[in-house]
Protein backbone atom coordinates (compact mmCIF):
# COMPACT_ATOMS: atom_id res chain seq x y z
CA UNK A 1 0.00 0.00 0.00
CA UNK A 2 1.05 3.16 -0.60
CA UNK A 3 0.79 5.84 2.11
CA UNK A 4 1.72 9.39 1.41
CA UNK A 5 2.49 9.29 5.71
CA UNK A 6 4.32 6.07 6.26
CA UNK A 7 7.52 7.95 7.06
CA UNK A 8 5.11 9.87 9.39
CA UNK A 9 3.52 6.37 10.87
CA UNK A 10 6.69 4.53 11.15
CA UNK A 11 8.64 7.41 13.13
CA UNK A 12 5.60 7.92 15.73
CA UNK A 13 5.53 3.96 16.03
CA UNK A 14 9.41 4.06 16.71
CA UNK A 15 9.24 7.03 19.42
CA UNK A 16 6.65 5.31 21.16
CA UNK A 17 8.89 2.35 21.17
CA UNK A 18 11.41 3.94 22.57
CA UNK A 19 9.20 5.89 25.45
CA UNK A 20 7.62 2.82 26.60
CA UNK A 21 11.03 1.10 26.56
CA UNK A 22 12.31 3.61 28.97
CA UNK A 23 9.06 3.81 31.23
CA UNK A 24 7.99 7.18 30.35
CA UNK A 25 6.49 8.96 27.24
CA UNK A 26 5.73 12.78 26.82
CA UNK A 27 1.94 13.13 26.71
CA UNK A 28 1.15 13.00 22.40
CA UNK A 29 0.39 15.85 20.60
CA UNK A 30 -3.12 14.71 19.67
CA UNK A 31 -6.07 16.15 19.87
CA UNK A 32 -9.15 14.64 21.36
CA UNK A 33 -7.68 12.77 23.86
CA UNK A 34 -10.05 10.77 25.77
CA UNK A 35 -9.94 8.08 28.78
CA UNK A 36 -8.73 4.62 28.22
CA UNK A 37 -5.40 2.29 26.24
CA UNK A 38 -5.15 4.85 23.72
CA UNK A 39 -5.54 8.45 22.50
CA UNK A 40 -7.20 9.21 18.76
CA UNK A 41 -5.49 12.42 17.06
CA UNK A 42 -7.37 15.25 15.06
CA UNK A 43 -8.74 14.37 11.61
CA UNK A 44 -6.87 15.28 8.25
CA UNK A 45 -8.90 14.28 4.80
CA UNK A 46 -6.46 11.86 2.84
CA UNK A 47 -5.83 13.17 -0.71
CA UNK A 48 -6.95 9.52 -3.00
CA UNK A 49 -10.76 9.40 -3.85
CA UNK A 50 -13.00 6.83 -5.62
CA UNK A 51 -14.86 8.84 -8.04
CA UNK A 52 -17.63 7.58 -10.45
CA UNK A 53 -18.61 9.07 -13.62
CA UNK A 54 -21.42 11.44 -12.16
CA UNK A 55 -19.28 12.70 -9.73
CA UNK A 56 -18.16 15.87 -11.78
CA UNK A 57 -21.93 16.59 -11.78
CA UNK A 58 -22.74 16.23 -7.85
CA UNK A 59 -24.34 18.20 -6.02
CA UNK A 60 -22.30 18.36 -3.10
CA UNK A 61 -19.95 17.17 -0.32
CA UNK A 62 -20.64 15.90 3.27
CA UNK A 63 -18.85 15.33 5.54
CA UNK A 64 -19.30 12.43 7.74
CA UNK A 65 -17.26 12.31 11.10
CA UNK A 66 -17.23 10.51 14.54
CA UNK A 67 -16.92 12.59 17.39
CA UNK A 68 -13.42 14.11 18.72
CA UNK A 69 -11.22 10.96 20.51
CA UNK A 70 -13.52 8.50 18.43
CA UNK A 71 -13.22 6.17 15.48
CA UNK A 72 -15.41 4.34 12.99
CA UNK A 73 -15.92 0.74 13.45
CA UNK A 74 -18.50 0.05 11.25
CA UNK A 75 -20.64 1.22 8.39
CA UNK A 76 -24.28 0.91 7.15
CA UNK A 77 -24.70 0.82 3.57
CA UNK A 78 -28.20 1.49 2.14
CA UNK A 79 -28.98 0.44 -1.26
CA UNK A 80 -30.78 2.90 -4.10
CA UNK A 81 -31.19 3.86 -7.09
CA UNK A 82 -30.87 7.01 -9.68
CA UNK A 83 -33.10 6.21 -12.58
CA UNK A 84 -32.24 2.50 -13.91
CA UNK A 85 -28.62 2.89 -12.21
CA UNK A 86 -27.76 0.83 -8.94
CA UNK A 87 -26.17 3.34 -6.15
CA UNK A 88 -25.75 4.01 -2.36
CA UNK A 89 -28.60 5.96 -1.02
CA UNK A 90 -27.79 6.42 2.38
CA UNK A 91 -24.42 5.80 5.07
CA UNK A 92 -24.64 5.18 9.14
CA UNK A 93 -21.20 5.10 10.67
CA UNK A 94 -20.81 3.10 14.28
CA UNK A 95 -18.02 5.24 16.28
CA UNK A 96 -16.40 4.34 19.55
CA UNK A 97 -13.98 5.40 21.76
CA UNK A 98 -10.94 4.07 23.16
CA UNK A 99 -12.99 3.28 26.47
CA UNK A 100 -15.11 1.26 24.20
CA UNK A 101 -17.86 3.28 24.43
CA UNK A 102 -20.38 3.31 21.48
CA UNK A 103 -22.51 6.27 20.72
CA UNK A 104 -25.46 6.14 18.44
CA UNK A 105 -25.27 5.57 15.50
CA UNK A 106 -25.21 8.48 12.80
CA UNK A 107 -26.45 8.53 9.31
CA UNK A 108 -26.45 10.70 6.23
CA UNK A 109 -28.87 10.21 3.45
CA UNK A 110 -31.41 7.23 3.76
CA UNK A 111 -31.75 5.35 6.95
CA UNK A 112 -34.26 2.93 5.41
CA UNK A 113 -33.40 -1.09 5.45
CA UNK A 114 -29.55 -1.29 4.99
CA UNK A 115 -26.52 -3.80 5.25
CA UNK A 116 -23.36 -3.46 7.66
CA UNK A 117 -19.74 -4.07 7.26
CA UNK A 118 -17.23 -4.12 10.40
CA UNK A 119 -14.73 -4.84 12.38
CA UNK A 120 -14.96 -8.17 14.64
CA UNK A 121 -13.85 -7.33 18.23
CA UNK A 122 -10.19 -8.74 19.03
CA UNK A 123 -8.81 -10.25 22.39
CA UNK A 124 -9.38 -8.63 25.87
CA UNK A 125 -7.34 -4.55 25.68
CA UNK A 126 -7.98 -4.87 21.70
CA UNK A 127 -9.90 -2.82 19.93
CA UNK A 128 -10.56 -3.24 15.83
CA UNK A 129 -11.28 0.14 13.41
CA UNK A 130 -11.61 0.52 10.26
CA UNK A 131 -8.58 1.47 8.50
CA UNK A 132 -9.92 1.90 4.72
CA UNK A 133 -12.27 0.93 2.34
CA UNK A 134 -12.22 -0.79 -1.19
CA UNK A 135 -15.22 1.27 -3.05
CA UNK A 136 -16.52 0.11 -6.22
CA UNK A 137 -17.71 2.74 -8.89
CA UNK A 138 -19.56 2.66 -12.19
CA UNK A 139 -22.12 5.41 -13.19
CA UNK A 140 -22.11 5.83 -9.36
CA UNK A 141 -20.80 4.59 -5.87
CA UNK A 142 -22.20 0.98 -6.37
CA UNK A 143 -20.79 -0.90 -2.70
CA UNK A 144 -18.18 -1.07 -0.17
CA UNK A 145 -15.94 -3.60 1.46
CA UNK A 146 -14.40 -2.65 4.67
CA UNK A 147 -10.97 -2.81 5.27
CA UNK A 148 -9.73 -3.31 9.28
CA UNK A 149 -6.91 -2.84 11.84
CA UNK A 150 -6.35 -4.20 15.28
CA UNK A 151 -5.51 -0.91 17.95
CA UNK A 152 -3.06 -2.50 20.88
CA UNK A 153 -3.43 -1.10 24.42
CA UNK A 154 -0.16 0.94 23.36
CA UNK A 155 -1.74 2.41 20.59
CA UNK A 156 -0.51 0.55 17.89
CA UNK A 157 -2.41 0.01 14.71
CA UNK A 158 -1.71 -3.39 12.98
CA UNK A 159 -3.45 -4.58 9.59
CA UNK A 160 -5.62 -7.48 9.61
CA UNK A 161 -6.83 -6.48 5.47
CA UNK A 162 -10.48 -7.01 4.11
CA UNK A 163 -12.94 -8.58 6.64
CA UNK A 164 -16.41 -8.57 5.25
CA UNK A 165 -17.52 -9.18 1.32
CA UNK A 166 -19.18 -6.26 -0.59
CA UNK A 167 -21.89 -4.97 1.54
CA UNK A 168 -24.40 -5.21 -1.39
CA UNK A 169 -23.19 -7.52 -4.04
CA UNK A 170 -23.58 -5.22 -6.70
CA UNK A 171 -20.25 -5.79 -8.17
CA UNK A 172 -19.74 -6.19 -11.56
CA UNK A 173 -16.40 -6.65 -13.90
CA UNK A 174 -16.76 -3.72 -15.59
CA UNK A 175 -16.62 -1.56 -12.69
CA UNK A 176 -13.77 0.50 -11.11
CA UNK A 177 -12.66 -0.76 -7.84
CA UNK A 178 -10.46 1.43 -5.69
CA UNK A 179 -8.75 0.83 -2.48
CA UNK A 180 -8.42 3.87 0.16
CA UNK A 181 -6.34 3.54 3.18
CA UNK A 182 -5.43 5.45 6.04
CA UNK A 183 -1.83 6.46 5.96
CA UNK A 184 -0.06 3.44 8.51
CA UNK A 185 -0.90 3.35 12.02
CA UNK A 186 -4.05 5.65 11.30
CA UNK A 187 -7.61 4.60 11.43
CA UNK A 188 -10.64 5.94 9.81
CA UNK A 189 -12.41 9.04 11.50
CA UNK A 190 -14.85 10.14 9.07
CA UNK A 191 -15.68 10.18 5.32
CA UNK A 192 -16.54 12.59 2.57
CA UNK A 193 -19.44 11.31 0.63
CA UNK A 194 -19.69 13.49 -2.74
CA UNK A 195 -23.97 12.69 -4.03
CA UNK A 196 -26.26 13.71 -6.15
CA UNK A 197 -29.93 14.71 -4.60
CA UNK A 198 -33.26 14.66 -5.75
CA UNK A 199 -35.90 17.17 -5.04
CA UNK A 200 -37.63 14.67 -3.06
CA UNK A 201 -34.45 14.74 -0.68
CA UNK A 202 -33.46 10.49 -2.33
CA UNK A 203 -29.64 10.48 -2.26
CA UNK A 204 -27.03 9.36 -5.18
CA UNK A 205 -23.29 8.41 -3.90
CA UNK A 206 -21.17 9.95 -6.30
CA UNK A 207 -17.28 9.63 -4.73
CA UNK A 208 -15.78 8.97 -1.40
CA UNK A 209 -12.76 10.33 0.56
CA UNK A 210 -11.59 9.57 4.04
CA UNK A 211 -10.83 10.97 7.06
CA UNK A 212 -7.63 9.93 9.00
CA UNK A 213 -6.54 10.42 12.52
CA UNK A 214 -3.33 9.35 13.98
CA UNK A 215 -3.87 6.65 17.34
CA UNK A 216 -1.31 7.07 20.20
CA UNK A 217 -0.40 5.44 23.73
CA UNK A 218 -2.85 7.14 26.51
CA UNK A 219 -0.85 9.38 29.19
CA UNK A 220 -1.10 8.90 32.82
CA UNK A 221 0.23 11.13 35.26
CA UNK A 222 1.20 9.71 39.05
CA UNK A 223 3.48 11.82 41.30
CA UNK A 224 4.03 14.40 38.73
CA UNK A 225 5.74 11.73 36.23
CA UNK A 226 4.13 11.01 33.06
CA UNK A 227 4.00 7.89 32.05
CA UNK A 228 2.07 5.29 29.57
CA UNK A 229 -0.87 3.51 30.86
CA UNK A 230 -1.96 -0.27 29.81
CA UNK A 231 -5.45 -0.96 31.24
CA UNK A 232 -5.79 -4.78 31.59
CA UNK A 233 -8.57 -5.09 29.46
CA UNK A 234 -11.36 -3.63 27.58
CA UNK A 235 -15.08 -4.74 27.05
CA UNK A 236 -16.27 -5.75 24.34
CA UNK A 237 -19.66 -5.89 22.61
CA UNK A 238 -20.93 -7.71 19.86
CA UNK A 239 -20.79 -5.12 16.29
CA UNK A 240 -23.67 -2.89 16.61
CA UNK A 241 -26.63 -3.48 14.53
CA UNK A 242 -28.45 -0.25 12.59
CA UNK A 243 -31.58 1.01 13.15
CA UNK A 244 -34.72 -1.50 12.41
CA UNK A 245 -36.44 -1.04 9.25
CA UNK A 246 -38.74 -1.98 6.35
CA UNK A 247 -37.10 -4.14 3.87
CA UNK A 248 -36.78 -3.12 0.69
CA UNK A 249 -36.43 -4.90 -2.42
CA UNK A 250 -33.32 -4.82 -3.77
CA UNK A 251 -32.43 -3.50 -7.37
CA UNK A 252 -29.98 -6.70 -8.19
CA UNK A 253 -29.98 -9.80 -6.89
CA UNK A 254 -26.90 -11.99 -8.26
CA UNK A 255 -26.81 -13.77 -4.80
CA UNK A 256 -28.80 -13.94 -1.51
CA UNK A 257 -28.63 -10.86 0.32
CA UNK A 258 -27.42 -10.21 3.69
CA UNK A 259 -29.80 -9.95 6.36
CA UNK A 260 -30.17 -6.44 7.45
CA UNK A 261 -27.85 -5.69 10.70
CA UNK A 262 -25.52 -8.11 10.92
CA UNK A 263 -21.82 -8.27 9.16
CA UNK A 264 -20.02 -11.33 8.31
CA UNK A 265 -16.73 -11.26 9.57
CA UNK A 266 -13.70 -13.25 7.78
CA UNK A 267 -10.23 -13.82 9.24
Amino acid sequence: MAHRHRTLGLLRSAIAVLLCGLGLAVAPSLAGASSGAFVIGGSSLNPESAAAQQNSDRDGNKDVKCASGTFMHAVYVVPGTWGTYPTIAGIGFQCIGPDGSEPTPSWFGSDAYSYNIGCPRGSSGILDALTGLKVNVDRYVKDFKARCGSISTSGDVVDVGYQDDWALDKVQDNDTKTALTCPTGDVVTGLRIGYKKKSNGVYGFTSVWLWCSGVGPAPSTTGGTTTTARPGGIVKKPLPKPRPATPAPRVTTPTTPKRPGTATVKR
